[in-house]
């Protein structure tokens, strides 16, 4: 039995954690939403985009990750995450909340119906059970 040197062992070790890193990064798959239309100009609404690209990822096995790149601005509405994804924002990328209500699918479909979801009406404050005067 051969005696390892501490040069040979950490050059072993080195070249094993390389080898998972390597194996690790070959399952992750990714979902990059320009693929999927979004713009980055800070002034188009990306959200069906993003939310394609999440729900395609959700769908997918392996280790899926959706890519929102760097260096642009993501105007959105509402996105639904899913479990089991990795929702990367790369490097500087910014995801711009609109503040249009229409948005908002919940919002939206209740006020067709002429009514806000629960999570959006006004709530009175507490008077500790005294009536108000």
């Amino acid at each position: 039995m051969s005696r390892l040197s501490r040069r040979e062992a950490l050059r072993l070790a080195a070249a094993t954690a390389l080898g998972s890193a390597v194996a690790a990064a070959q399952n992750v798959r990714v979902f990059d939403v320009r693929d999927f239309g979004a713009v980055g100009d800070g002034s188009t609404l990306d959200t069906g985009a993003i939310q394609r690209a999440i729900d395609q990822a959700a769908a997918a096995r392996g280790r899926p990750q959706v890519l929102i790149r760097g260096g642009k601005k993501y105007l959105i509405g509402t996105l639904v995450l899913k479990g089991g994804i990795d929702f990367h924002l790369a490097d500087d990328a910014e995801l711009l909340v609109s503040t249009n209500p229409s948005t908002t699918p919940a919002a939206a479909s209740s006020r067709q119906r002429g009514r806000w979801p629960a999570h959006h009406r006004h709530r009175q404050p507490s008077t500790g059970g005294r009536a108000n005067s």
